[in-house]
């Protein structure tokens, strides 16, 4: 694995960052708990935070990771500010999303919260690795954490974005992603789990990886 290119495994680039044992993730659009699972074998110690908004995708979350005292869960949207939203969804689960789009349908109001407000009430000093995935509603979850980010309290993150300018709202843009956290002491690594659109071929999204400068 030491071999691998930057880029190819996000487990072994983020041990090449020195980060080995982190205390504590955050999975902020957890939905069944995919990654939070994957979190937790690689990294028993972590302390794992997982947040799904959505009720019945919030149902399989708990279920699939009962008797894992490290993953709490919790059943909330993470946001820019304090409050109430409406998530929107259709057949897939997996796109469901606080921004309205043509192909998604209301499905039900959530509660949101900030990353601030949440370290501030559960007494968390320092996210070793944040995870966001939240179908172009990246921007609000980070400026959520802006002030998190200004006392240098998250070492990386890693967050779905796009090239695709005629993306429409369903993945953020990169470019936005990256200017924000390289004004808070971030830069970008690599990026992973490039997803093609077929006919034309084309690049779709992916997930791009951030670390503190040191």
């Amino acid at each position: 694995m030491s071999r691998l290119r930057w880029g190819v495994d996000v487990f072994t680039d983020i041990r090449r960052l020195g980060l080995k044992k982190p205390k504590v993730i955050m999975d902020v659009g957890a939905h069944f708990g995919e990654s939070a699972l994957a979190y937790a074998s690689r990294f028993p110690a972590a302390n794992i935070f997982a947040f799904e908004p959505e009720a019945k995708n919030y149902q399989s979350l708990v279920a699939n990771v009962a008797g894992l005292s490290q993953i709490s869960c919790t059943k909330v949207a993470m946001g820019d500010r304090e409050g109430r939203a409406s998530i929107y969804g259709g057949s897939n689960s997996e796109a469901y999303s606080l921004k309205p789009h043509r192909t998604l349908g209301y499905l039900e109001e959530v509660d949101v919260t900030t990353i601030d407000r949440f370290l501030f009430e559960k007494h968390v000093e320092f996210i070793d690795f944040l995870k966001v995935d939240t179908e172009g509603h990246e921007m609000e979850v980070l400026k959520g954490a802006k002030n998190s980010l200004a006392k240098g309290k998250i070492n990386l993150i890693f967050a779905e974005a796009t090239f695709n300018v005629n993306d429409e709202g369903e993945h953020t843009q990169l470019s936005e992603i990256q200017s924000f956290l390289s004004e808070r002491g971030l830069q970008l690594i690599s990026i992973y789990d490039q997803h093609i659109f077929p006919a034309p071929s084309r690049l779709g999204y992916f997930n791009a990886l951030f670390a503190r400068a040191c």
